[in-house]
């Protein structure tokens, strides 16, 4: 495959130059030509998306090495401390800190850009050669000034502070979310490129990794994520017309753990062998919490109303020891969305509440007025409107892996009763859809949610992992 490949699999339509830019902000709508992809993208993110995927398909992104004194060798590209610090600088230069005018892509990546095209008849692969192509120092220079582009893209910074870059590349995502609150609905965002999400995705990131060496450990502040259609990570952003929260982004975040429900009976797994005598489907009924319901009410429910009274004692306790609640947890399918969706209305009262997160055993589908039974990890992040009311942005997603009860678990968790132990026990659940949200939390910080299961197998969301901090 060439460098010429590469970059038509990804904007197989074009990208966004700066004269396209220009002559859209004159409401003009121009068209890509062949010729265009001459020039580098305006975006950052985009430019980004293309020099990342290369390094990364070429392998030349295990060959970048820290200058040393001891003479490298020749298929290594050494990065010393000025070629850093001068990526930094034509970096900022470029994202426009503070600024609504976004600057055109600085000289030293059009150059870059400009060898980039020029060696596009180039294999991507090189792994005979005795020394590295000379693209690969031009695609490390577009990637690292492209990050350093995207330094406040996806998180709030103080009023003004605003990038030119994370401006330009944020409008449609607001205007999206803004689009879909005024709905009731909440919009999924899984990339910040223009390049095919087929092919690849650019989200933010907070965390790089201090060991290691893979793609991530290169990049700061944007990573290329897989296809959405291998594992999606939408990025949720808060409506516009938030407070902004980056004041408090040092101060610490204490979370209430409730271990709900405290007790589960063995009359709640049930049973489904199938025709083969060594395994079987286990499904939950659940009596520790009410089902969900279309349109449910939950005003006159004493269980309901009794379980929220404990919540609420709880938190008061807590506070009484740490001052403020933060966050609070329930786990792995403890409520379902009705209750889960009650709760959040509630804790809207609660002003220091930042976070509910819990696991559901059923999802409410508020269009269709369908409930699905199930296993989902559930989140909602809290903020202060400008007009001093609090509204919530809501997570749901699936498990992506099923629980397997052998003989061990089913005596240890005294199952018997219930289950076979010399069944193996597949818990029975719909995997559609392999997905992550990251919410971004007093401005600067991310946080998803994983069930336990999801952690202890190989998935292919574990390569979002360095997103959320």
């Amino acid at each position: 495959m060439r460098i010429y490949d590469i970059i038509r699999s990804l904007y197989p339509t074009g990208y966004t130059t700066y004269d396209h830019f220009a002559e859209r902000m004159k409401g003009n709508k121009p068209k890509f030509e062949e010729e265009h992809y001459r020039d580098p993208p305006c975006h950052a993110a985009d430019a980004f998306a293309v020099a990342a995927v290369l390094l990364q398909r070429s392998g030349a992104y295990h060959h970048v090495l820290p200058s040393t004194d001891s003479k490298p060798h020749s298929r290594v590209l050494q990065v010393t401390a000025e070629q850093r610090a001068e990526w930094i600088k034509v970096g900022a230069a470029w994202r426009g800190d503070g600024s609504q005018v976004l600057p055109p892509p600085p000289p030293s990546v059009r150059q870059s850009w400009q060898r980039l095209w020029n060696a596009r008849e180039s294999q991507i692969y090189s792994g005979g050669a005795m020394t590295h192509p000379a693209w690969w120092r031009d695609a490390l220079t577009i990637m690292c000034i492209a990050d350093e582009a995207c330094r406040d893209l996806g998180f709030s910074t103080q009023p003004g502070q605003k990038s030119a870059q994370a401006l330009v590349m944020e409008t449609p995502v607001h205007e999206l979310v803004s689009e879909y609150a005024h709905r009731g609905l909440n919009a999924d965002f899984p990339t910040f490129a223009e390049a095919d999400r087929d092919v690849v995705c650019v989200l933010p990131k907070s965390r790089t990794p201090s060991v290691g060496c893979t793609m991530r450990s290169l990049s700061h502040y944007v990573a290329i994520l897989p296809p959405v259609g291998l594992a999606q990570a939408n990025w949720v952003i808060k409506p516009p017309e938030t407070e902004p929260d980056v004041s408090l982004s040092r101060k610490p975040f204490n979370l209430l753990l409730v271990p709900f429900p405290y007790k589960v009976n063995a009359a709640a797994f049930v049973a489904h062998p199938a025709k083969e005598d060594h395994w079987g489907w286990f499904e939950l009924n659940p009596h520790w919490c009410v089902a969900s319901t279309p349109n449910a009410r939950f005003s006159g429910n004493v269980a309901m109303n009794q379980l929220w009274e404990y919540i609420v004692a709880l938190i008061s306790m807590a506070e009484r020891d740490v001052g403020q609640v933060h966050g609070i947890v329930f786990p792995e399918l403890a409520l379902s969305h009705s209750v889960f969706e009650e709760f959040a209305i509630r804790l809207k009262d609660f002003r220091h509440v930042e976070l509910l997160i819990s696991g559901l055993f059923d999802r409410l589908n508020e269009v269709e007025h369908k409930v699905r039974r199930g296993n989902f990890a559930a989140m909602a992040h809290f903020y202060a409107k400008k007009d001093g009311e609090r509204g919530y942005a809501l997570s749901i997603r699936e498990k992506h892996h099923r629980w397997r009860l052998d003989r061990e678990q089913i005596q240890t968790y005294a199952l018997g009763s219930a289950l076979d132990p010399n069944r193996g026990w597949w818990e029975q659940l719909e995997l559609l859809n392999r997905s992550l949200d990251v919410f971004v939390v007093r401005g600067m910080h991310t946080v998803t949610t994983l069930i336990c299961e999801d952690l202890a197998r190989h998935d292919p969301c574990q390569e979002l992992g360095p997103v959320p901090n």
